[in-house]
């Protein structure tokens, strides 16, 4: 699955902050934090990967007004 996604984060003493949005399926994560680093933004790119996937995935399913041959 390939899909636009804008991020930007950072932290400083005292706080972290990550943001990530995908415009095309209007999804996103705003992580505020006392805290930072690493595993701070890998939960915030585990999460938006699940939001993603998740979309994606109801996106995939035929609804019920879908007529297949």
């Amino acid at each position: 699955m390939i899909a636009l996604e804008l991020f930007h984060g950072g932290d400083l003493d005292g706080f972290g902050s990550e943001y990530r949005f995908s415009p095309e399926h209007g999804v996103g994560v705003v992580m505020l934090t006392s805290s930072g680093g690493k595993k701070f933004i890998n939960f915030a790119i585990d999460t938006m990967a699940e939001l993603l996937a998740d979309v994606v995935d109801n996106d995939n399913k035929p609804s019920a007004n879908t007529v297949t041959d």
